[in-house]
């Protein structure tokens, strides 16, 4: 999680280490709960053959795939200059 922070907010700015840190706490900390309460509610009462998604482990999935695409688009836009 400190190197998704890292690379999302920028290497070697602080400003944008912090800002990376919060979107990524916050993400980890109110929206995958949240989440997860509403795909829990959602469920069909009757359905008896498996519980709510794991979101909790589809967040790692988030942050490789935030990650990927960061490293991508920097790397092409550094090629354009």
């Amino acid at each position: 999680m400190t190197l998704a922070m890292v690379i999302l907010g920028g290497a070697g700015s602080v400003p944008g280490g912090v800002l990376g840190a919060v979107v990524i706490a916050g993400y980890d900390r109110l929206a995958i709960p949240w989440l997860g309460g509403l795909l829990a509610q959602i469920q069909p009462a009757g359905l008896r053959f498996g519980s709510a998604p794991d979101v909790r482990g589809l967040s790692y999935f988030n942050f490789g795939l935030a990650l990927y695409l960061t490293v991508l688009v920097r790397a092409r836009l550094a090629a354009k200059h």
